[in-house]
């Protein structure tokens, strides 16, 4: 586990602007991957400062189409043929901590963590109270009230990145309720605050549940993805933080807007 401390050392990490040669392979349809060893490449601008991945619990009865008429935001559910990947959580986050990163992680009370360095780790019981900081920190924005609504603790938490300036954030949210309502928050605060959220769920096949991405906020353009796996949705997410993706999955460019290079 990380150590703790009695003094938080707020890391202050500007990005640039994200321009990467990837692949523009958009997941419109149930691609062959094989032939992708022949797709065009183009750049690709994207300026995120913030990418925000979101992990849902089970929400079978959310529809990602609810989120359709929100304001740059893409959607999808995951193809079947996710059966067998792996959730990406922990994996972006061993990779960015790699990457000598400062994460921002809200947490479920009793989930393990480690790490190469002190990053912000806030734990929170089922209603959403905060039970452990580490590294420990006096701040107002951990009051109880703050956090007990799923919403309001978006708020908190665009706060917190405002204040600690870390490089990626990661929240496990302890509820499936309200996933409209946070995608719509996450994408004012997103174009606002240069920050792009990626909401998912994982799949359930024991329940016939295929599970669904997000994207939403800054770089965001408002389309229903196709044929996107789940580790097409990891690969998304760590194109966004700058981290390596090849052999990850393929990113589902389509959701990013795209500007041509001067």
């Amino acid at each position: 586990m990380i150590k703790n401390s009695a003094r938080f050392n707020a890391g202050h990490f500007f990005k640039q602007a994200l321009a990467v040669q990837v692949f523009l392979l958009l997941l419109l349809s149930c691609t062959d991957k094989e032939n992708t060893a022949n797709a065009d490449s183009s750049l690709i601008e994207c300026t995120c400062d913030t990418p925000v991945l979101i992990r849902v619990p089970c929400s079978e009865d959310f529809l990602p189409e609810a989120v359709e008429n929100i304001e740059n935001t893409s959607f999808g559910r995951f193809f079947p043929a996710s059966e067998g990947s792996d959730d990406p959580f922990h994996r972006i986050a061993a990779q960015a901590d790699s990457a000598g990163m400062l994460i921002l992680a809200i947490l479920q009370e009793g989930m393990e963590w480690s790490g190469n360095r002190e990053h912000l780790v806030i734990w929170l019981d089922s209603l959403g109270v905060p039970v452990l900081v580490q590294p420990e920190m006096n701040s107002s924005l951990l009051a109880d009230s703050l956090w007990t609504d799923p919403l309001i603790r978006q708020n908190t938490i665009a706060e917190l990145i405002e204040f600690t300036r870390p490089d990626i954030v990661m929240e496990e949210l302890t509820e499936s309720s309200r996933i409209e309502e946070i995608t719509a928050f996450w994408s004012r605060t997103g174009q606002e605050k240069n920050i792009t959220a990626c909401l998912y769920c994982m799949p359930d096949h024991d329940k016939m549940f295929r599970g669904w991405g997000i994207f939403t906020g800054n770089c965001i353009s408002g389309i229903k993805i196709q044929g996107m796996a789940v580790n097409d949705f990891h690969a998304s997410f760590l194109l966004l933080a700058e981290l390596e993706w090849i052999e990850t999955g393929y990113p589902v460019l389509s959701t990013f807007l795209q500007m041509e290079s001067e």
